[in-house]
């Protein structure tokens, strides 16, 4: 299987690291998109299960995995910027289906309500935006643990927390992810969960009304963080 890697020059002067994986010419694209703390290397597995079918598209936001060396410099990336990213590489690689894990969830529902004209269906996995009592609770303690520089304690929360049910390999990878974390992706993290926290779903959950492709939710029985109840209140919007 093939993987295509290139950089992708954004209209506003930052780079992208992104990969197409083709397991077959002829199949269908589907793009991936994650939350703050992942990047491509997140992906691995689920690339290989979807290439029985689907050929992939991935990519590491500015500030993280194989786009930092490319975007030197002073820079935050806002909720804004990462949709704009997302309607440019849908624009440029044409997917017929996108799939997001997490707070990737909301630059997508916000790309495929503002454009992603190619995508016909969407996968909507662990996410609510509406933040619950626990979620606030695990996303204000993870911030004050990255912006404090404590990486290990935000490890251990995170695999005690929304990651408790996840198979040993992804809360190894979570361990080795964030104890590693720059000084630089911390600050973005740090400023990611803030906007997290300061969003009102009430003033943006009408813009999801202008999504035209068919939008399915996972979300797990046993998620205390982004519940199946609290995602049946999109089907108004969605």
């Amino acid at each position: 299987m093939p993987i295509e890697k290139q950089v992708v020059a954004l209209p506003n002067g930052l780079k992208v690291h992104v990969e197409r994986h083709v397991f077959d010419p002829a199949f269908e694209t589907v793009i991936l998109v994650n939350g703050a703390l992942a990047t491509t290397a997140s992906f691995g597995q689920t690339i290989r299960y979807l290439g029985e079918r689907l050929n992939a598209v991935c990519f590491d936001l500015p500030y993280a995995g194989q786009s930092r060396q490319h975007n030197p410099g002073e820079y935050i990336l806002t909720k804004d910027d990462e949709v704009e990213i997302l309607l440019h590489l849908a624009e440029r690689f044409e997917p017929s289906f996108l799939l997001s894990v997490s707070w990737g969830g909301v630059a997508s529902l916000f790309a495929l309500a503002r454009g992603c004209a190619s995508v016909r269906r969407a996968v909507i996995a662990s996410f609510s935006p509406f933040l619950n009592d626990a979620m606030t609770d695990y996303v204000t303690r993870a911030r004050d643990h990255i912006a404090a520089g404590e990486n290990l304690k935000a490890a251990q929360l995170l695999n005690d927390t929304v990651g408790r049910y996840l198979p040993r390999i992804m809360k190894l990878y979570n361990y080795r992810y964030l104890t590693k974390l720059p000084r630089k992706e911390q600050d973005q993290v740090a400023f990611h969960v803030d906007q997290i926290l300061s969003m009102q779903p009430e003033q943006y959950l009408p813009e999801f009304r202008n999504i035209g492709c068919d939008v399915k939710f996972v979300n797990g029985e046993l998620d205390e963080y982004t519940t199946a109840s609290d995602v049946r209140r999109l089907g108004a919007y969605v």
